[in-house]
């Protein structure tokens, strides 16, 4: 800020120095005095405010600057900026910075779900919920993202203490009886329903950032009492993976449905990205033939003999007993129905989708985010 001439001289010192800043709370900032300069020679006034630049250029931390989330309009989706101070002499000579995509970094994260009613959040050091599951996946978000304060998202009067101590940057754990809110379908047009969940909360912050992570696990949960029994391959267990561009299907005949190149006798399986071990990698990292083939190869193995690098424990007996829809689909029964159904499909809590007819889709897409998957 500046003036002329001697009126409003007192404001613009108290600014500088900032004499009356009282704000206190969580979210307000540090006193900074800044630096005041009274110019009574107008001839010196280039040379007198070229030490502008001087006054940045202070001796300060180069530690690496987390920037929030954002859209990049280059096509990259979701990034967060990296940004660190570059110095010589100790003296600030420029910025140096590298965009990395919001999976990259926070993915394993925003995909994280060990069991029914859990998940992961993480927040910045204003109490802003950048990653939650009442918030797009990352790869869903086309603009520039609105940050909320978390507690809307967490609204028992007990996730205070979480959220004080989160603000704090310190490490603890909490349980109380905690309000889920999930989503019924399409939440922007269906709202949400609410239920009950004895939950053991679990935080701590994220070195050298200003982001502090929770997970949220339901101490209730039962998920390690097998559901399904165990599916064993046979010489006639064949899978189809979706991507035919890659490894097409051998003895069936490709068609077109609505558009898409697909295959009518039989079904494929597409996978969430919570069926992988690690869910960014698979987002991240293009698919080729041959990681395909190493899928194929472990789906089908016989002697149980295949490693597994790619896939939680459950996904391969999933997939095997998913497989017995493919008989129900193609009965007599189902075909007389056959010509008024488009797409015939199953989604597995831990990640497989199969669909007929077969048809390739996209790595992003989620069965999990679909309306009729949130809503069961």
């Amino acid at each position: 800020a500046g003036g002329i001439g001697n009126t409003g001289k007192g404001i613009l010192e108290r600014m500088a120095a900032q004499s009356r800043y009282t704000a206190t709370g969580p979210f307000a900032g540090n006193k900074k005095a800044g630096l005041y300069q009274a110019i009574n020679n107008f001839v010196e006034i280039r040379q007198i405010m070229g030490r502008y630049y001087a006054f940045f250029s202070k001796p300060g931390p180069s530690q690496v600057i987390y920037s929030m989330p954002y859209f990049d309009g280059l096509g990259l989706g979701l990034v967060i900026t990296l940004a660190s101070p570059v110095r010589f002499n100790n003296f600030l000579q420029g910025v140096i910075a590298v965009d990395v995509t919001v999976n990259d970094v926070l993915g394993e994260v925003a995909y994280f779900a060990s069991g029914e009613h859990e998940y992961a959040f993480i927040i910045d050091s204003l109490g802003q919920a950048v990653i939650h599951p009442m918030l797009p996946v990352p790869l869903e978000v086309d603009s520039d993202p609105v940050f909320h304060d978390i507690k809307l998202f967490e609204a028992d009067s007990e996730f205070i203490t979480v959220y004080n101590s989160m603000l704090r940057r310190e490490s603890g754990n909490l349980t109380y009886l905690a309000t889920r809110y999930i989503r019924r379908g399409n939440s922007r047009f269906q709202g949400t329903q609410s239920v009950k969940v004895m939950s053991a909360y679990y935080w701590s912050p994220v070195a050298n950032t200003q982001y502090v992570v929770c997970v949220v696990l339901n101490t209730e949960d039962t998920n390690d009492i097998p559901l399904l029994s165990y599916q064993p391959a046979t010489t006639s267990t064949k899978t189809i993976y979706h991507r035919f561009d890659l490894v097409p299907p051998t003895g069936n005949a490709m068609c077109s449905q609505f558009g898409h190149q697909a295959i009518k006798d039989t079904s494929c399986v597409k996978f969430a990205p919570e069926a992988f071990v690690n869910p960014s990698q698979y987002l991240n990292v293009p698919e080729t033939a041959s990681t395909v083939q190493s899928y194929l190869n472990y789906l089908d193995d016989t002697s149980n003999d295949e490693d597994n690098s790619y896939f939680k424990s459950t996904v391969r007996n999933s997939v095997r007993l998913t497989s017995k829809a493919n008989s129900l689909w193609r009965s007599s029964a189902a075909t007389r129905t056959e010509s008024s159904l488009v797409w015939r499909y199953i989604a597995t809590d831990d990640g497989v989708f199969r669909i007929i007819p077969g048809t390739q889709l996209a790595r992003a897409w989620d069965p999990f985010q679909r309306g009729w998957s949130v809503e069961e």
